[in-house]
């Protein structure tokens, strides 16, 4: 007889188990680090972006023109770390190349001369397997000319 077997399926319950209370004192440590990581950090930019919109909103023409070249030197500041930085990973690659090219060469010629004598093993073994074939192909060829000459000769 071929039963299938009997498959015992849980009864889920309607409502999922209650989560356990948490550590009072994981949450504090946890509350702390919110406030010193999120919070505050936030509230001081709040303040100085306020500040900063203020003092821009009261200045004069004159004061105006300062802090456009105020701003304009911190964009240059920020376009020349970052091409500092670029260039400093352009060297770092440059030197590493250089290091590569005066390292290689030695271990290239190994891999060089290996893929010679892959190269000529390979060539030996399949002039080794292919020569019966080529010796027989060319003795039938050789009896056929043979055959073929003196059938020729006597229609002649």
């Amino acid at each position: 007889m071929d039963e299938s077997p009997q498959i015992n399926v849980a009864v889920v319950p309607d409502q999922p188990a209650p989560l356990p209370e948490p550590n009072p004192i994981t949450m504090a440590r946890h509350h702390r680090e919110v406030l010193r990581q999120i919070t505050i950090p936030f509230v001081i930019g709040l303040a100085v972006f306020l500040v900063v919109a203020a003092l821009a909103w009261l200045a004069t023409a004159s004061k105006a023109a300062i802090w456009a070249n105020i701003s304009t030197v911190f964009l240059v500041i920020l376009l020349f770390v970052m091409f500092f930085i670029i260039t400093a990973i352009s060297a770092a690659l440059a030197v590493l190349a250089y290091q590569l090219v005066k390292l290689l060469p030695p271990y290239t010629r190994r891999v060089q001369d290996y893929s010679e004598l892959a190269t000529y093993y390979a060539q030996v073994y399949s002039d080794k397997t292919i020569a019966p074939i080529v010796k027989t192909q060319a003795t039938s060829a050789s009896v056929r000319a043979f055959w073929d000459a003196i059938f020729s000769r006597r229609r002649r």
